[in-house]
């Protein structure tokens, strides 16, 4: 009888205990009622895979940078490296050129210059062939 007492105590122990542990820890928890938006997620509510996301993201700077191609018939990949080298290594007030091979340069004009009201949008790719 005492045994049985005993074990009827330690399980209702164990219950309330964990039953405590449990609501504290509820507690705790914070819902998040955030609405997040996918970044493929077009104004006109289409969804964008993968390419033509780089292919929108090149439109977007269009006239603000400039491949210059060194060879006859040489092309340059447009890429996610090429785009993420045109978003971060553009300075405020320094036109920079960048080459990106033996056969191609990238050139980024400033932000100052970009935003200029007489800034004329530049060609996608020059060739610079002499």
């Amino acid at each position: 009888m005492e045994k049985n007492y005993c074990k009827k105590r330690i399980k209702y122990l164990f219950c309330l205990f964990f039953g405590f542990i449990s609501f504290s820890y509820s507690q705790k928890i914070q819902v998040i009622n955030e609405v997040v938006e996918p970044i493929n997620l077009t104004s006109e509510g289409k969804y964008l895979n993968k390419i033509e996301m780089l292919e929108k993201d090149f439109a977007d700077l269009k006239g603000t940078y400039q491949i210059q191609i060194l060879k006859p018939e040489y092309n340059v990949l447009l890429s996610e490296s090429l785009l993420e080298k045109i978003k971060t290594l553009r300075k405020e007030d320094e036109d920079i050129i960048i080459v990106l091979d033996d056969y191609s340069k990238l050139y980024l004009p400033s932000l100052n210059k970009i935003k200029s009201s007489n800034f004329i949008k530049l060609l996608q790719f020059q060739s610079t062939i002499k």
